[in-house]
């Protein structure tokens, strides 16, 4: 007999709960709307072991929370298949008996042990997970920002974050993605293990961009260009999202939020203004101290002011070799 008064098998309305919870106890039985008079009127000396779902319970989910904080032991046992044949929907739990389940266990006492692989957990479906971890326990360097700092157009070895790793002889991961926001990049950044005297360079990208994650998935970086290659993000994302004040005060604050982070843990932050057609945050940047400003020759096209790179990568439009290796040579230049 198991040594706590009051034991509950919870899964779905199905024969192999009833296996399960009758090889545990012999005596186990099914709690459902007949036998739950029996069950909320016993003894507490007298030890039970019943098997039941939200399928053979009250519709009243209060009721049913009710009859779940009498145990002193849950065994969750949650089936292959459900019998309502759908799966948890993180945003919305309860549409699903798996979620209505999970939730209600959440939510009791943790004096109760319950046992079984609850899954609601946000690790489950993260869209957006860290792209790079620490090297080692030594100080190292951080390289964050979007297609420039992830070396887009050149080797890997090429890029400015590996020169200067080789430079200063220093491990170095790489918070970069292709099209990323700097929401994005802020958030690398802050969820990082980055400790005291690391690195942090950061190539600060455009602010007309944006983060998204649509149906559980994160999306290609959207930009003024993604709307051509990826036509379906129109009906997803309005692209006046990107010229919005909403998206300029979202990334703004994302810069703050770095910059009070890495003062506060002792990391060594250095902001470089790898874009020209930030305008709108480049007097806020100007007013770092750690900010790096990249001496561009600049072309005026669209009615825009462009950087002119000192050469391209293999896609004739990132920087190339030349290039990143200036931005080594004027961010180790600053740094020392």
């Amino acid at each position: 007999m198991d040594k706590h008064p009051v034991s509950i098998f919870l899964g779905d309305c199905s024969e192999y709960l009833g296996i399960i919870a009758k090889h545990h106890d012999s005596s186990a039985w099914l709690l459902d709307h007949s036998s739950l008079f029996a069950f909320e009127n016993h003894t507490n000396n007298s030890p039970i072991t019943v098997y039941t779902s939200l399928g053979d319970l009250p519709k009243d989910l209060s009721k049913v929370y009710d009859i779940l904080r009498k145990a002193n032991v849950i065994y969750y046992c949650p089936p292959d298949h459900w019998s309502d044949g759908k799966k948890i929907d993180p945003l919305d739990p309860g549409s699903s008996m798996q979620g209505l389940t999970e939730v209600l266990l959440m939510l009791l006492p943790k004096s109760i042990d319950i046992q079984g692989p609850v899954g609601l957990y946000i690790d489950d479906y993260d869209p957006n997970p860290l792209v790079d971890q620490r090297k080692n326990q030594n100080k190292q360097m951080w390289v964050a920002g979007c297609s420039i700092s992830h070396g887009i157009g050149v080797e890997s070895d090429q890029r400015y974050g590996e020169l200067l790793s080789r430079e200063m002889r220093l491990q170095c991961s790489f918070l970069t993605r292709s099209g990323s926001a700097i929401d994005w990049s802020s958030d690398q950044i802050i969820r990082s293990d980055i400790k005291p005297d690391d690195i942090v360079i950061w190539g600060i990208t455009g602010w007309r961009r944006l983060t998204y994650i649509h149906d559980h998935t994160l999306l290609s970086g959207i930009t003024v260009k993604s709307y051509e290659e990826f036509p379906e993000y129109k009906k997803i994302v309005s692209m006046r999202q990107l010229f919005s004040s909403h998206t300029f005060y979202n990334h703004l604050y994302s810069i703050q939020r770095v910059i009070n982070y890495c003062g506060k843990i002792g990391a060594k932050l250095f902001l470089v203004d790898l874009l020209r057609d930030n305008y709108s945050l480049t007097g806020f940047l100007q007013k770092q101290k750690n900010y790096i400003n990249i001496p561009y020759k600049l072309i005026y096209e669209n009615s825009l002011l462009h950087e002119k790179f000192l050469d391209l990568g293999s896609d004739m439009i990132h920087p190339g070799p030349k290039q990143h290796n200036a931005y080594k040579n004027i961010i180790l230049d600053f740094i020392k």
